[in-house]
């Protein structure tokens, strides 16, 4: 008999960004490449995986602004010893049951192990035993975003202009003290104007300004490490082979698909100013003789010329002037393992695969999409299991030679 995935939780009490263990010197399990520098006096990894009796994790994207936000978390946890008591001078891990330790989740299925989170606790919230009954805390749990958003910087050394997009929020990650080793940066597609040197901005802010100068992608992955996607990688994973979801029996089975039929998203006319350049604009005559106008503007940024600018509302209007009935996401049963193609897509997939979904109307007509992900979560508890995928059309497309999906002539555009 197949057996269902399993949910492993560790709790890190250490300080410090990294959720590597702390390097020492002659320690065979910390080696160079694997121990980061941190406190290893307070290192202490404790795996809970079987005190959990509920987890919920959501990493979205917001199609309003276009934007990644937090990754979150909520974690219950039996605890019949008191141990996450931060009260309880007799627990093992006192002192050291604080704000922003860390929590990494993962499942193990098929002898493969699939990460689904990496957070920091922002709240240990204890629910004290009374009369012999047992006391839980819940976590409530947040990823880097939070670190970069409470961190402000001035000057970033070595942001000098004509640097590439993804080597400047390396920079910039270098002003927040972020550790190089939490870092999956492309090198980016877009060159960028000297740092202005604003004082007291937040480096998340800093960063989302170079990703929206780009158009590429900055969030924390599922490792816990900063992300940033070019605006060419993104359009090439777009391209790739996607995982069929229907209810035809010709793909993975699911739970349940939600629609959108609405202007969410949909922009037909587009402002774009860089930092010390005039304004540079596109729009679609016909989409707002159909919708009315749907203006996205965005100033003061970073890349170095107006034909960037306008490539850039051009490229917009282009991916985003009309709307048409899409999938807004697909809800799949991860818990049950009879069929091992669903399990493993629904602790496998995440942003930027592509999913086709397929659904049956009344009369035998099917709809059919193909899409990206752009946020997944997770329900999980002792006896369900369940994966939503958020799916959104990206700003960055283009045509790609070869692909089935983005390589059809009048289907597809040039990018930029």
């Amino acid at each position: 008999m197949a057996l269902a995935p399993t949910l492993i939780a560790t709790i890190v009490l250490s300080n410090g960004a990294s959720f590597a263990p702390p390097f020492q010197i002659g320690n065979p399990l910390t080696p160079l490449g694997v121990g980061v520098l941190s406190d290893s006096a307070s290192y202490q990894s404790i795996d809970v995986s079987d005190q959990i009796l509920r987890a919920s994790i959501k990493r979205a994207y917001n199609r309003l602004s276009d934007s990644f936000q937090s990754g979150r978390a909520t974690i219950l946890i039996q605890d019949q010893a008191g141990d996450f008591n931060p009260t309880n001078i007799s627990s093992p891990y006192y002192p050291n049951v604080l704000p922003m330790r860390k929590i990494q989740l993962s499942s193990t299925y098929n002898g493969n192990v699939y990460y689904l989170g990496s957070f920091y606790i922002q709240a240990w919230k204890y629910t004290a035993p009374k009369d012999g009954q047992v006391g839980y805390v819940s976590l409530d749990c947040i990823d880097g975003f939070q670190l970069l958003n409470l961190t402000t910087i001035s000057t970033v050394t070595g942001a000098t202009a004509g640097q590439y997009s993804g080597t400047r929020i390396g920079k910039i990650l270098d002003a927040a003290a972020f550790p190089a080793s939490m870092r999956n940066l492309d090198t980016g597609s877009s060159t960028m104007q000297v740092d202005p040197g604003t004082a007291n901005r937040s480096a998340l802010s800093a960063c989302q300004l170079i990703e929206q100068s780009e158009l590429g992608s900055f969030y924390f992955d599922q490792f816990g490490f900063a992300r940033f996607v070019s605006r060419a990688n993104s359009i090439k994973f777009q391209a790739g082979t996607p995982t069929v979801f229907s209810d035809t029996g010709s793909g993975i089975t699911y739970d349940q698909v939600t629609y959108d039929f609405s202007d969410t998203g949909l922009i037909n006319s587009a402002s774009i100013t860089r930092n010390g350049g005039s304004v540079q604009s596109d729009s679609d005559s016909a989409s707002i003789a159909n919708y009315f106008q749907h203006n996205r503007t965005r100033t003061g940024l970073m890349m170095e010329t107006d034909s960037e600018a306008l490539s850039m509302a051009a490229s917009i209007v282009a991916s985003r002037a009309d709307t048409t009935i899409r999938v807004e996401s697909v809800t799949i049963n991860t818990g049950d393992p009879s069929d091992p193609a669903r399990v493993v897509a629904g602790l496998d997939l995440d942003y930027f695969d592509p999913i086709t979904v397929i659904q049956t109307q009344a009369g035998g007509s099917t709809i059919s999409n193909t899409l990206v992900i752009q946020g997944v979560s997770y329900d999980i508890s002792p006896n369900k299991w369940t994966t939503t995928f958020i799916v959104a059309d990206p700003y960055a497309t283009g045509f790609v030679i070869g692909s089935a999906t983005m390589g059809v002539l009048g289907s597809s555009y040039l990018g930029y």
